[in-house]
């Protein structure tokens, strides 16, 4: 209802609130082996000749000892030709003998060329290129915890408009506490402002529920004040509701305009009455009493008629979404409990619900 709207609602009218090798090894063989063969052939060959010369002087011997004389010289003819065959048959013993081991270091020397040859030449007995060494990827490393974001230190206001917007901003929060912070005034004044921001945190509550069900346009239609689902009557006035609601396109614009100053006050002029600022012990606060709904009898009806109006708002929020209930039924009934704390009266009309059941 607009009978209950605060300053602060009027002073947003008034445009006075702002916004991741192998390794192959070669060896030669050794040159034992055709040692072996030649020390062998040499030592049969040497074997066979002493065996020849043996048996040839045997014969000559017993051939002599039964031939006469004239037979000797023949025997030892025959002996010196026997020595002759023995020595020729020696000495071709040796020239076979040299042959072999002329034959066996020609061998050797031969698989030592080739050897040589083959760790030199042949391609295929050369120990392969180590492939290029390959780098294991390197496994992706866990990023670093992001450095937590910093929030930026809250602006320091000073002066009237500092202290102006620091009120507003808690009554946008519905904090009660900090708005009281900023307020020069009595004690029931100061209850009063407190019950202001209970309304707001109620009314931020109920309108965020109605919007989530209903949707923006039935919540702009419920808040209209041309919207009267129930007109009045003869005997009250229609039963609607509109609820006061600070918002932070108000708080936006709060911060587009200054104060008029004057030493240690200032003030915002508006057609409702002047929102004062003054300054006291070297702080700015705000005078509570330019800050009360117009229209109370002072601070103790404000109190009582925002106190109520804030609990009427709770209970009808439970109301939102239950089966059989629109919105405009929200709106009459809300309307007709927030008349009724205002006017001091009790309709005897029909409800369209009754908000206890539910």
């Amino acid at each position: 209802m607009n009978y209950f709207r605060s300053v602060a609602g009027s002073r947003i009218s008034q445009g006075l609130v702002a916004g991741g090798i192998a390794l192959v090894m070669l060896s030669g063989c050794g040159n034992d082996s055709a040692d072996a063969v030649t020390d062998a052939s040499v030592e049969s060959m040497q074997k066979a000749a002493e065996k020849v010369t043996d048996t040839v002087s045997d014969s000559a011997t017993k051939l002599s000892e039964s031939l006469s004389e004239g037979a000797k010289q023949v025997a030892e003819k025959a002996g010196e030709t026997a020595q002759a065959v023995a020595t020729t048959t020696g000495e071709a013993a040796q020239s076979a003998a040299q042959a072999v081991t002329d034959t066996a270091a020609k061998v050797v020397e031969t698989e030592a060329d080739t050897e040589t040859e083959a760790k030199t030449a042949a391609p295929v007995a050369a120990a392969p290129e180590s492939p290029a060494k390959v780098e294991p990827t390197p496994e992706p490393s866990a990023p670093e915890p992001a450095e937590p974001e910093s929030k930026p230190a809250p602006v320091k206001r000073t002066g009237a408009h500092g202290a102006t917007v620091d009120f507003f901003t808690a009554l946008l929060n519905g904090d009660a506490e900090a708005a009281i912070a900023v307020v020069e005034g009595s004690d029931k004044e100061k209850k009063a402002l407190t019950a202001r921001a209970n309304y707001q945190r109620a009314s931020v509550q109920f309108k965020t529920a109605f919007v989530n069900k209903f949707g923006d346009g039935a919540w702009a239609k419920f808040n209209s004040p041309e919207h009267l689902p129930e007109p009045a009557t003869s005997q009250r006035p229609p039963f609607n509701a509109r609820l006061s609601v600070f918002e932070q396109v108000d708080l936006d614009q709060m911060l587009l305009y200054k104060p008029q100053e004057n030493g240690d006050e200032a003030s915002y002029p508006a057609e409702q009455g002047d929102l004062k600022v003054v300054k006291k012990n070297g702080v700015w606060k705000l005078v509570a009493a330019s800050l009360l709904p117009p229209g109370l009898d002072g601070a103790d009806k404000a109190t009582q008629i925002l106190t109520a109006s804030t609990s009427h708002i709770a209970r009808f929020t439970k109301a939102i979404g239950k089966d059989g209930v629109s919105a405009d039924d929200i709106d009459v009934e809300l309307g007709r409990a927030i008349v009724e704390t205002l006017y001091g009266f009790s309709s005897q009309e029909s409800h369209r619900f009754d908000v206890g059941s539910l």
